[in-house]
């Protein structure tokens, strides 16, 4: 009698298993927090599955993965697109066509762009040092948080330029799935384009965001006052 077939998780799978998990998780908990519009969570939510799927995809493909951001000059797609590319030996490839956060909400720039791209009205309870800006950490590992790509997204490798003067934010991820901007933070706000074409937070404790950690996954936080919490020294 033939004994049965018995096949078990490979450790890849085992990883993709627990990141659904934690993304569906992170869905969940946002059904039951009152106080922020529901779009700011999705916003949250999709930025934390693009970088799910970069850490997935550096580890099955073996190779070097970014989640990349649009810092360009089109106002309709500024800090609002992203998506994941990978790295090839001819180039860098779109892993799929990248998506749009919800319309009124989008990535916080770093601390030395931010008054450049971003702005609060005069009427505003609050300051630019009461929002949380994004950060990079990238001083250890040297991975460049500006990039070049010639088109987004494309399946043809495409070359990179690193550097100022590029029209991408990155977050890179190693071969391994390792971050390579470990304790790196994403920042979401609400917000309008108003009439200088920069982008107005309309309200800074609508703010939320999450940490990249060194092996890859992400932390959410849940509203502005954890945020304070954990954030402020």
């Amino acid at each position: 009698m033939s004994k049965p077939n018995k096949r078990a998780f490979t450790l890849i799978e085992m990883l993709i298993v627990i990141a659904i998990i934690s993304i569906l998780s992170v869905g969940i908990t946002t059904l039951n927090i009152e106080g922020i519009g529901q779009k700011t969570y999705t916003a949250q939510r999709n930025l934390m599955m693009a970088f799910q799927e970069a850490r997935m995809t550096a580890i099955t493909k073996q190779t070097n993965t970014r989640v990349i951001i649009y810092k360009g000059d089109d106002v309709s797609k500024k800090l609002r697109l992203y998506g994941v590319i990978y790295e090839t030996p001819n180039g860098w490839v779109a892993l799929n066509s990248g998506g749009m956060l919800p319309e009124g909400t989008f990535f916080v720039p770093p601390e030395q762009e931010f008054e450049k791209f971003v702005s609060i009205p005069k009427s505003a309870d609050f300051t630019s040092q009461q929002v949380f800006k994004s950060t990079f950490n990238y001083a250890r590992t040297g991975a460049m948080p500006v990039i070049g790509i010639g088109e987004f997204p494309s399946s043809e490798p495409q070359s990179l330029h690193l550097g100022a003067g590029g029209d991408w934010y990155s977050y890179q991820f190693s071969a391994d799935g390792m971050s390579e901007n470990p304790g790196a933070r994403v920042m979401i706000a609400t917000g309008k384009v108003n009439n200088k074409q920069m982008l107005q937070i309309d309200q800074v404790y609508d703010e939320v965001g999450f940490v990249v950690r060194k092996f890859g996954n992400t932390i959410a936080f849940t509203d502005y006052t954890e945020m304070e919490e954990v954030l402020i020294k």
